[in-house]
């Protein structure tokens, strides 16, 4: 029996799905369609880690790799105007403790309908760094364990999850495997800080939000060091901002991203950044910058009326 999609992203959407509604968390379905493909099929999950070992004291990567049939792709953390941002839990032992998930730079997909969403096609790794601690003496192999949720799109979207376990030997000292250099090429895609990146040679950032309309228009401007072939971005918004109006044009060297943002849910509470990632695509591969955007305003002064605008320059 097929699984059931959530919905068509082309012909079933007759105008372009709230960015708002997304960003709040809601899941629109403005068709039902069906698939013969099951959605162990057209994902395949795997929960790996690059040590063979749980030493007390070190630290390893452990991460869930999504391996995308043709066509289909999954979605990032912020799923853009349709779909649904794909989910990692992890549980694990009494002693290990997991940092916050990394995200690699997403890809941008384009609809009908003028739909935006980013995600990742073919494969991709979401993984994290697990500190042992000092006195981590379990009596035998731990085991580590993973829930996964997503959604995979291509005509149609078939949501699909997974509990997934590894086994971990114990030892005085750590031991790599073999997903070691797997790991290390997917850390390279991870999106880097303005300030850090070797492409960017200035940057600013300008806007607030109104307290009383609680919206406001931003504006971020990057001065590359060599123009780029292709500009995008994806705002990594949370449930409780929206993001409208946005808008990327580059001018020679330099990209101007302009957007409002607009706080949801109770007054006085919600993220005080942005983080928006510009993604630059240079030598066929795709750069992601991060710029970290201060939704009430910058929190140094800032220029005096009619002078040019702040430049934060990068230490390279």
């Amino acid at each position: 029996m097929g699984a059931r999609a959530l919905g068509t992203l082309g012909g079933g959407l007759a105008a372009k799905v709230s960015t708002a509604a997304l960003l709040a968390g809601l899941c629109i379905r403005p068709a039902t369609a069906r698939t013969d493909e099951p959605s162990v099929a057209l994902v395949k999950p795997s929960l790996l880690a690059d040590a063979g070992t749980a030493a007390p004291g070190g630290s390893f990567r452990l991460g869930i790799l999504l391996e995308m049939q043709e066509g289909w792709h999954v979605y990032w953390k912020n799923p853009g105007d349709a779909g649904l941002a794909t989910a990692v839990e992890f549980h694990l032992p009494k002693g290990l403790r997991a940092e916050p998930l990394h995200w690699p730079t997403p890809q941008t997909f384009r609809q009908p309908g003028d739909i935006v969403g980013y995600g990742y096609s073919r494969q991709v790794l979401l993984w994290t760094r697990v500190e042992v601690a000092d006195d981590f003496q379990p009596s035998g192999p731990v085991d580590l364990r993973a829930d996964v949720t997503w959604l995979a799109c291509k005509d149609a979207c078939v949501p699909g999850e997974k509990s997934l376990v590894l086994r971990l030997a114990t030892a005085a000292s750590p031991h790599k495997s073999p997903s070691v250099d797997l790991f290390d090429r997917w850390a390279l895609r991870l999106p880097v800080e303005a300030g850090s990146s070797p492409l960017v040679a200035a940057w600013s950032v300008s806007g607030a939000i109104d307290p009383t309309s609680r919206s406001g228009r931003f504006a971020c401007s990057i001065t590359w060091k060599s123009p780029p072939a292709r500009v995008e971005f994806c705002p990594a918004a949370g449930t409780r901002l929206a993001i409208d109006g946005a808008e990327a044009r580059t001018f020679g060297a330099t990209t101007n991203v302009t957007f409002t943002a607009s706080r949801l849910g109770p007054p006085g509470r919600g993220p005080g950044v942005l983080e928006l990632i510009v993604v630059a695509v240079a030598d066929g591969k795709r750069h992601g910058v991060i710029v970290q955007i201060p939704l009430n305003g910058s929190p140094r002064p800032g220029p005096a009326p009619g002078a040019a605008p702040e430049v934060r320059r990068s230490s390279t």
